[in-house]
């Protein structure tokens, strides 16, 4: 018996049944049999894998730019609402004097307030006035001009006499 015809014997209770998803090795042969197998060759070597290192730079590097561009499109946000509060409370210490102004004005346009200040001014009323008319140019009514004579001025308004008393030196008058 050779060698071939013991390796291909099957051995005496061994089992000639596969379990399945178990390899078999493949018999022995001799030197001088031969089978039909492809040729070997030589298999290319696989292509070159790319470098891991300049993607992950990469990566990292868009990472970091896109942080820091929110960073200050945040920053640049905080500062425009800081600036939008500082302008809406301008705005309401403004809407405030302008209140006040438009107070003062009121008293000061007051037919008693005039009539003080043009009384401190030297001012009299006239009892006769004129009147101008612009489309002719013509004169109206009897006009006669204001003459000072010793009167009092009521406290709240015109005085109740033809005319007015002029200012003393104290008083200011110009």
């Amino acid at each position: 018996m050779s060698i071939t015809d013991l390796l291909d014997e099957p051995r005496r209770g061994a089992r000639t049944s596969v379990e399945p998803g178990r390899r078999v090795p493949a018999p022995l042969r001799s030197p001088g049999t031969r089978t039909s197998r492809p040729p070997i060759s030589v298999v290319p070597d696989p292509p070159p894998r790319a470098a891991v290192a300049p993607f992950v730079v990469l990566v990292l590097v868009v990472l970091g730019v896109g942080l820091v561009g929110l960073l200050l499109l945040n920053t640049s946000l905080q500062q425009g609402s800081f600036l939008i509060h500082d302008l809406q409370t301008k705005a309401a210490e403004l809407r405030e004097r302008q209140d006040e102004l438009s107070r003062r004005v009121a008293v000061a346009q007051a037919p008693d307030t005039l009539a003080k200040r043009a009384k401190a001014l030297g001012m009299v009323v006239n009892d006769k006035p004129g009147y101008l008319r612009l489309d002719d140019g013509t004169v109206t009514g009897d006009p006669e001009p204001a003459r000072r004579t010793p009167a009092t001025v009521p406290e709240l308004g015109w005085p109740t006499s033809q005319h007015e008393t002029p200012p003393s030196a104290e008083g200011g008058g110009r």
